[in-house]
């Protein structure tokens, strides 16, 4: 599946989920009074104790209502790994970004399931310009991820400047490509 199906996907359940959900706190019935209660298109409810995320819970309702229904979203369980942030200093839009990147990123990361694409952004300066495009990355394993990375993003042109950043355990600049000199 590809990151902008995927996108598609994630969107159209929050969309439903937030749309088509009252809010009510709950006053009684036994509840405690901090329990939020949701209602959906349905009729049915869905209670979030106090202190957690009603949006995690809403989603995960919507979630497995489309897994009853048979549609195939297993692909949308995030990967465990490590998380890197990739700063291509390119002025390229959004959906160049996708296609000259994000999308053989992804192919080569689905072959085994080695890493996935999470989002991405691009960074303006004061006048408006493209500065920089990023695009966040959760791998399987570091090494073998960085391999992949590097070879993509060089066979896709990505210029020097170019970072993988691996955000944890701690925070580690791996330039794309080796320094000249």
């Amino acid at each position: 599946m590809s990151p902008t199906t995927q996108i598609i996907i994630g969107v159209v359940v929050l969309v439903v989920a937030i749309g088509l959900v009252t809010w009510k706190r709950s006053t009684g019935d036994g509840k405690p009074s901090g329990t939020l209660v949701f209602e959906d298109e349905d009729g049915n409810k869905i209670e979030v104790p106090e202190g957690e995320n009603p949006l995690g819970a809403i989603l995960a309702a919507e979630t497995e209502k489309l897994r009853e229904q048979g549609v195939a979203i297993a692909e949308m369980e995030p990967l465990e790994g490590t998380a890197f942030y990739i700063k291509i200093p390119e002025a390229v839009q959004p959906i160049e970004r996708g296609e000259k990147y994000e999308e053989p990123l992804w192919d080569e990361f689905e072959k085994d399931n080695s890493g996935e694409i999470i989002g991405g952004g691009t960074m303006m300066d004061t006048d408006k310009n493209i500065e920089y495009c990023g695009i966040d990355v959760t791998v399987a394993d570091v090494e073998k991820g960085l391999e992949i990375m590097r070879r993509v993003l060089i066979k896709q042109g990505a210029p020097e400047g170019t970072l993988l950043i691996q955000l944890e355990p701690k925070e580690i600049e791996h330039p794309l490509h080796k320094p000249k000199g």
